[in-house]
């Protein structure tokens, strides 16, 4: 994250089942920009 600050984000469903699965993605997908960005800072 470059500017260093936590963001906050509302996961919403009509199930708590159906928002477990939707925040667990939502999850997978921010671990991955940061490692992303991670071998940025690295490379350079």
């Amino acid at each position: 994250m470059p500017d260093s600050k936590r963001k906050k984000f509302n996961v919403y469903a009509k199930t708590r089942k159906e928002c477990e699965e939707k925040l667990a993605t939502m999850i997978a997908e921010k671990k991955a920009e940061i490692a992303a960005e991670k071998k940025k800072i690295k490379k350079a």
